[in-house]
């Protein structure tokens, strides 16, 4: 049994730091089963991260009073159960997708539920970070040593996209390239910095010369880089991205955005699969949440299955790919021919390829 909120308060006003307050946060919503034991380890286990050590250690909390995060959480968490709640409703109120369900569908429901069972840990992590900007930034850039900056492009985190595929299987979509010296002004431009050691730090993507439109931080733990993006200033906490490695390489992605503060909206799931340390399959899905009722509606994108072909010189020449909805496949064959990929974009696809790997400076 979990203790009470009494008992829980008193406890955290005693805290030591910010990493053992939240720890104590989250085993409480486990006991009351609002996170589930996936989200609850992955919790733990990011907090007690020797790597993130030295940036959690700065990060403030409220001890004087943690009714407040325990309060907003319980807001979020009773957010999230109203969505759930609503769940499935735009599937029964669009005759399109509803013809597709009926078709093709099975099992569609699970995966919508995973989304939900996934939110709590992303919810919990708003809060750990919403009002650490000054913090965040002040901690990381102390870090700087080295430079780099690039053109803002479509991918996510532009030149450090957040997948390693989305520029592969989207055609007019590119990671971009990094310049060779620091350009004359920086409107529109995304400059990237990083550590002693080569680990990206932040990256800052300005939209006019002196206008910080936003930007990402990245902290990393053993297994896991946490990458925490704001808006104008540290003015709105916008997403938060989670990215898994084992050993060197990416085995998944998770991304949730926060448009409506501390509700998540959307969120994004990848998992890849390797040989011999090649990549050969990629899954990916995309959720949004139901909004308020009388506006926003709630979509699930079909999961989409790519597995990749690779040429004689151990380059991703292309891909096939296949839809499901659920478990039931949108059509009954792979796309019939294999999807060709750019010289450009093959370049970069090699097994020691950067964009399989942590960023780093010394790393392409």
């Amino acid at each position: 049994m979990g203790e009470n909120l009494a008992a829980l308060c008193e406890r955290l006003r005693y805290s030591q730091c910010y990493t053992d307050y939240w720890k104590n946060i989250s085993l409480y919503f486990y006991h009351r089963n609002l996170l589930n034991e996936e989200c609850f380890l992955t919790l733990i286990e990011i907090l007690s991260s020797e790597m993130a050590e030295e940036v959690f250690k700065v990060l403030e909390y409220d001890i004087k009073d943690p009714k407040k995060s325990i309060a907003a959480l319980e807001e979020s968490f009773c957010r999230l159960e109203d969505m759930f709640s609503r769940r499935n409703s735009y599937w029964h109120k669009s005759p399109e997708v509803m013809s597709i369900v009926q078709e093709f569908g099975v099992n569609e429901e699970k995966y919508i539920d995973k989304f939900f069972e996934a939110a709590p840990l992303y919810l919990v992590l708003y809060q750990m970070f919403k009002d650490n900007y000054d913090t965040l930034y002040s901690r990381l850039e102390s870090e700087k040593l080295y430079q780099r900056f690039g053109k803002r492009t479509l991918a996510f985190g532009d030149y450090y996209c957040i997948s390693p595929i989305y520029d592969l299987v989207v055609s007019n979509v590119y990671r971009g390239k990094l310049y060779k010296r620091e350009p004359k002004d920086l409107a529109g431009k995304i400059e990237y910095d990083y550590a002693r050691d080569g680990c990206l730090l932040v990256r800052m993507w300005y939209s006019e010369i002196d206008y910080l439109y936003s930007i990402e931080f990245f902290i990393y733990t053993e297994t896991k880089i946490i990458r925490v993006e704001y808006d104008k200033g540290g003015a709105r906490l916008k997403g938060i991205t989670l990215q898994t490695y084992e050993g060197e390489l990416i085995s998944s992605m998770g991304h949730a955005l926060f448009y409506f503060g501390q509700v998540v909206t959307e969120m994004w799931f990848e998992n890849y699969i390797y040989t011999d340390s090649i990549m050969k399959e990629g899954w990916e899905q995309h959720y949004r949440f139901p909004g308020r009722p009388d506006q926003d509606k709630e979509f699930l994108s079909a999961r989409r299955q790519y597995v990749f072909e690779w040429d004689s010189d151990d380059l991703i020449c292309g891909y096939w790919y296949k839809e499901w909805c659920g478990d039931g496949p949108l059509t009954k064959h792979w796309s019939q021919n294999i999807l060709k990929l750019s010289d450009k974009k093959r370049k970069d696809t090699g097994k020691d390829a950067g964009r399989w790997r942590r960023p780093n400076y010394f790393r392409e």
